[in-house]
């Protein structure tokens, strides 16, 4: 669970920094290896091709020794509106 929401999460800013506002709408993942507990993990997302509003992320998690624990790939679909909204006021 944590490391699918840790990719999830990359795949959620990766998406996003291009502008407009991107939801998940696919994504699997395979897992390579157990992580243990104390393993400090980092999760690094890659745009593979937009077409149009829907994009195709990949993202490797590794753990503090540079080992892949896990790829996911995503699909990801662009909204009208901005990622980021300034605050009123």
């Amino acid at each position: 669970g944590m490391i699918f929401a840790l990719a999830d999460s990359a795949v959620g800013f990766a998406g996003c920094s291009h502008g407009p506002q991107a939801l998940s709408q696919t994504a699997s993942i395979t897992w390579l290896r157990t992580a243990h507990e104390g393993d400090r993990l980092t999760a690094e997302a890659r745009d593979l091709a937009w077409q149009g509003r829907t994009g195709l992320l990949d993202v490797v998690v590794t753990n503090q020794d540079g080992d892949q624990v896990a790829l996911v790939r995503a699909q990801v679909r662009r909204r009208d509106e901005p990622a980021m909204r300034e605050e009123e006021g």
